[in-house]
C-alpha cells in the first residue's frame, strides 16, 4: 500500500517552488485510490493541480503498484485549517462551530492575529463577532444566496 507519509513528502517538494500554494489534506483509500487537497492564497489553478499529479506520479511505479491520484482544490467543501484560508476568503460567509459547542454564522470582516472577525446578525442587529481561532472547532466557508 502506499504510504501517506510518502505522498505528503513528494507534494511538500514539490510545493517548495510554490510559496502560494499549500497542502490541505490527503487520503488514502482502498485500491490504493489516492486524493490529494490543496489550497492557495490566490486560488488554485487546473494547471496547478495538473503539475502536482505529473510530479507525483514521476515519483511513483504502477509497474510495482497500482494506483489512481485525484489533485483538487479543497474549494468550499473542506473546513479550514489555516490561518491564511481565513484571510483569502474575507468577504465570504462563514459557519464556526466553536469548541464550547456553540455555532454561528456570518460574512468575514477582517482578520487578526489572533482570529477571525465575523459580521453577524443578532438580534436583528449587526454586529462584530470576534472568534479565536484557539475556538474554532470547524469552519466552513458557506454559499450565499440572494
Amino acid at each position: 500500500m502506499i504510504e501517506k507519509e510518502m505522498i505528503k513528502d513528494l507534494t511538500e517538494a514539490h510545493l517548495t517552488g510554490r510559496p502560494d500554494l499549500f497542502l490541505l489534506d490527503i487520503k488514502i483509500l482502498p485500491g490504493n485510490r489516492i486524493e490529494l487537497y490543496i489550497d492557495g492564497d490566490q486560488g488554485v489553478t487546473i494547471s496547478d493541480c495538473v503539475a502536482l499529479s505529473r510530479a507525483i506520479e514521476g515519483n511513483l511505479d504502477r509497474e510495482k503498484e497500482d494506483f489512481s491520484l485525484e489533485v483538487a482544490s479543497g474549494g468550499i467543501s473542506l473546513p479550514l485549517k489555516f490561518e491564511r484560508q481565513y484571510h483569502k476568503n474575507v468577504g465570504r460567509m462563514l459557519q464556526v462551530k466553536q469548541t464550547d459547542g456553540l455555532t454561528c454564522t456570518g460574512k468575514i470582516v477582517r482578520t487578526e492575529a489572533g482570529g477571525v472577525v465575523l459580521m453577524i446578525t443578532e438580534k436583528k442587529k449587526k454586529v462584530e463577532k470576534e472568534i479565536p481561532y484557539s475556538l474554532i472547532k470547524e469552519a466552513v466557508i458557506t454559499v450565499e444566496y440572494k
